[in-house]
């Protein structure tokens, strides 16, 4: 169906696009669809074995892409492949319309979305209900619907009317919905019966034509953990049959409206109540039990229940008797597809769809006549039918070259009629045996919850960790390698299991000689990174730790006292962090975290060729911090979520931090022939904000607002001076971070003694007890759509320009904020190209290639050594990642995190 229609209308995907998945969500689905296609292609016509080989060349090492395997196992090139596979496409379906002659759609009636679905008309039969994607680039589902008066303009035909997001049934009568969700903190099934997030049945009234901003919540959930699939309303509207699966089947369940009392119906189980919690199959399972139940519809006759399931490889329609308790299917006999059952208001009628003619349309059967219509006759499908009540009126779900849409036959004709006895048409289900399968299967393994799955990755990276001598703005390159290693309980996968890993990473110029007993164990000189992290998730909250030791080697200038000199020494800064945390939702969207923080800073000197005395170790700060953020992330899902992400984010986080700092006057003294660190006592607190705002430009929807605020307030307990290291700081694009500057022991040594108690230091550009930081950053297309080229194992998907625009302050009396003097800020404007990409068909790749000039520090300045430095001026950065404005961070007190980001919990936003 989707082939076919992509084929005829010139929108097959190309070849670089059918090798990944990119672009909106249906482009997901035709990659599949495309590629199930080619393959039997190549079977069909170079024979299967090939198919064989070609896997065994992806295999190969230094395989980077599919391409090189077709050529080397077929001997064609791929672009050639791809050519003589759509020429036979459109061969085969040219001749299967050919014979489908007048086609009969009826009028479209949605206006947006690739994935419109299950109408329903309304109780009044004034409105067709429908769950569509709207402006959604993927199918996060909503119900809307479309106003049948000619009264109402063709704007406001479609109205958006309630969070619905699967298949739901409407009772007329009452004006509720029912329907299934996946949205609620209960919904979670056991671990030992998957442990994953599952369907549950709600049922809520229907939204009012004039919907109250603050309307009473009359939503209500009736099952928890149930993995409820479909429901429907009996005619009097106070029982539900439900399609509930257990495992790898699914059975018929029958529960009133307060979910309190479910029992399972078909096949019969001995106690429904054990059935639930049991982690055993009922034995009827085997034989009787469903591969899938798709949906149910609960006849106006009160007796019988259509059940649309599949057994082996066709969806069927059963009929189940609720008074005789027996299930007889209609067409069992048939070689084709049927599916989508609903009645007429008497129940007299069976609407549904079929394949009958190789192209699913709507039909129609009457119980008592026996008669059989065809009411459509499309080229792309026809599902989901819906009646009117006075049963002139047909909605269905059509499929045509933008996806599924809603289409509405105002009078029905039959285009074609046969006969079909009752006999004939409906007849006993009988049990299917069993599969047997020859491989054999280990015994099912008794959960635990202490992770025993290892992953171990090889890692290599290189980064800048300290600067040269002569060049704040230069730094040195270290190599590091080593390994990544994650214990996984199963069910991590699905964000409801724990999860452990460690890291270790040495600089590899130093890894033999990294160990080193005569200099306290870890040499100095060399750099590296160790650690490890967990998250806990089978306790009611969210716990998680993680702590790392980073170890920074190099050379730097010491000032040595006593002879009135300078010398060069080298040093290891070994920073150790911990962070043990627990988080919890507060509401939809809004989530807590409480978190219990450690922290030193020490300081190895190598002093074995200066003074011949080995290593001297000094702590230069400890402390620990307590702490509590709040945090929500509404991000907009859609095909630019990354390369220019629309929606809001943004936490709130308060900090009390306790630290011990290395005195800068008489820093040691002496016990027991020791020198004992001596530290002055800090206490103080710590706001930080940050904000992430997406939207829409409001001149030209194609293009985007992006906005980044960022804020830190540090107040001391005593309100004394607090040593700038524990400053909060921001960088400002355009600007340098950090520069060195000189400083003097006192005033009278630099009068009395000229230069030669003046040493360098690191000093942060922007930084204050109040520091404030911001980027407005207008985005828009570079390339029109997607670039879907390929090259080697890049695929190229969209390229994007941004005018940028940053400014930021930091104040050491947060009073001065309000003065609102202009020397204060620094701003910076340039441009920025981004570049979105898939490595290997799969990973996501962010690319950024950024101008910024700093205009207000773009002259040089005079510094250290008489050296002239241009702090601001113009800027080049080269960015290359994962992401590129850092929303997946916003739940990261700290913006760094090892453990695995998948799964980020995240609140849908509206309809976009």
């Amino acid at each position: 169906m989707i082939l076919r229609t992509l084929t005829l209308s010139g929108k097959l995907l190309s070849w670089p696009h059918i090798q990944v998945f990119a672009g909106k969500g249906d482009d997901f689905e035709k990659s599949y669809n495309h590629g199930f296609s080619l393959i039997s292609y190549i079977a069909d016509t170079y024979g299967y074995e090939k198919i064989v080989s070609i896997l065994r060349e992806n295999a190969r090492v230094g395989r980077l892409s599919f391409d090189g395997s077709v050529k080397a196992v077929l001997g064609i090139s791929a672009k050639q492949l791809y050519s003589d596979w759509q020429e036979q496409l459109v061969r085969k379906y040219n001749a299967q319309i050919k014979a489908v002659g007048t086609q009969v759609y009826g009028r479209k009636i949605n206006r947006d979305g690739f994935d419109n679905g299950y109408p329903k008309f309304s109780p009044d039969g004034k409105k067709v209900y429908f769950l569509s994607s709207g402006e959604n680039d993927y199918a996060f589902l909503d119900m809307y619907s479309y106003n049948l008066s000619d009264t109402v303009s063709t704007k406001k035909k479609i109205r958006y009317e309630m969070p619905v997001s699967s298949g739901y049934d409407i009772h007329g009568a009452s004006g509720r919905i029912a329907y299934v969700s996946l949205r609620s903190r209960k919904s979670f099934q056991e671990p030992k019966m998957g442990g994953q997030r599952t369907f549950d049945l709600f049922v809520d009234e229907l939204p009012p034509e004039k919907p109250k901003f603050f309307g009473k919540k009359t939503e209500k959930q009736l099952t928890a953990g149930k993995s409820v699939f479909a429901a429907s309303f009996s005619p009097n509207g106070d029982k539900l049959v439900c399609a509930v699966r257990k495992f790898d089947r699914f059975f018929m369940a029958i529960t009133d409206t307060s979910g309190k009392d479910m029992r399972v119906v078909y096949p019969r189980v001995d106690d429904s109540r054990e059935f639930f919690k049991g982690i055993e199959l009922p034995k009827s399972a085997d034989t009787a039990g469903f591969s899938t139940i798709f949906s149910l519809a609960w006849s106006p006759n009160g007796k019988d229940i259509a059940v649309d399931y599949i057994d082996g490889d066709k969806r069927k329609i059963g009929i189940y008797d609720t008074l005789r308790r027996t299930f007889s299917v209609f067409g069992d006999g048939l070689e084709y597809d049927r599916r989508n059952p609903s009645f007429n208001k008497d129940g007299s009628v069976l609407y549904f769809s079929s394949d009958e003619t190789g192209i699913f349309n709507v039909y129609r059967y009457a119980f008592k006549t026996g008669k059989l219509e065809r009411l459509t006759n499309v080229s792309g499908g026809a599902f989901h039918p819906a009646i009117s009540e006075d049963g002139k009126k047909l909605a269905y779900t059509g499929y045509d070259g933008n996806g599924y849409g809603i289409y509405l036959i105002d009078t029905l004709k039959s285009l074609h009629t046969s006969a079909v006895s009752a006999e004939d048409a409906i007849t006993a289900r009988v049990g299917k045996e069993p599969l047997r399968y020859s491989t054999p299967l280990s015994n099912r393994l008794k959960y635990s919850h202490l992770p025993r799955q290892v992953l171990v990755v090889p890692t290599l990276l290189a980064e800048q960790l300290v600067t040269t001598d002569d060049d704040e703005f230069k730094g040195v390159t270290h190599v590091k390698g080593g390994v990544v290693a994650n214990f996984l309980d199963p069910l991590a996968w699905s964000d409801v299991g724990n999860e452990f890993g460690a890291f270790l990473l040495v600089e590899l110029k130093r890894l033999f000689e990294f160990v080193d007993f005569n200099k306290g164990l870890i040499n100095p000189r060399a750099s590296y990174d160790a650690g490890f992290f967990g998250t806990l998730k089978t306790l009611p909250v969210t716990v998680e730790g993680e702590a790392m030791v980073r170890g920074i080697a190099g050379e730097d200038w010491f000032y040595e006292e006593s002879e009135d000199t300078t010398m060069v020494l080298p040093y290891r800064i070994q920073l150790t962090n911990a962070l043990l945390g627990a988080s919890h939702p507060i509401i939809d969207g809004l989530y807590g975290h409480v978190f219990l923080g450690l922290d030193r800073y020490d300081v190895a000197l190598d002093l074995t060729e200066s003074y011949n005395e080995g290593v001297f170790t000094y702590n230069l700060s400890k402390g620990y911090r307590v702490g509590a953020m709040t945090w929500f992330s509404a991000r907009g899902r859609n095909s630019r979520s990354n390369i220019s992400p629309t929606g809001l984010a943004g936490k709130l986080q308060y900090n009390l931090w306790r630290q011990y700092s290395l005195k800068e006057e008489n820093s040691f003294t002496v016990e027991s022939n020791m020198l004992k660190e001596q530290y002055d006592d800090y206490l103080f607190h710590l706001v930080e904000g940050r904000l992430l705002l997406g939207m829409n430009s409001p001149i030209y929807s194609k293009h985007d607002l992006h906005i980044s605020l960022a804020g830190s307030f540090l107040k001391t307990a005593d309100g004394k001076d607090i040593p700038s290291f524990y400053l909060p700081t921001a960088q400002v694009p355009g600007y340098a971070y950090f520069y060195k500057a000189i400083k003097y022991k006192d005033e009278k040594a630099m009068v009395e003694l000229g230069d030669s108690t003046k040493k360098r230091y690191d000093t942060v550009l922007v930084t204050g007890k109040a520091v404030l930081s911001g980027q407005f950053s207008y985005r828009f297309p570079l390339w029109p759509g997607h670039i879907d080229k390929k090259l080697g194992f890049l695929y190229f998907d969209m390229l994007y320009g941004a005018l940028n625009f940053s400014v930021g302050a930091g104040f050491d009396d947060p009073k001065r904020i309000w003065d609102r003097y202009r020397s204060d800020w620094l701003f910076s404007y340039g441009a920025e190209a981004r570049l979105e990409a898939l490595s290997f068909n799969n990973y996501p790749l962010a690319v950024s290639f950024r101008w910024d000039y700093g205009m207000d520090k773009a002259s040089k300045e005079t510094f250290v050594d008489n050296r002239e430095v241009m702090l601001g001026g113009h800027r080049f950065a080269l960015g290359i990642g994962f992401d590129f404005d850092g929303w997946g961070m916003v739940q990261a007190p700290d913006y760094f995190r090892p453990a695995r980001m998948g799964n980020t919990p995240m609140l849908r936003l509206g309809r976009n």
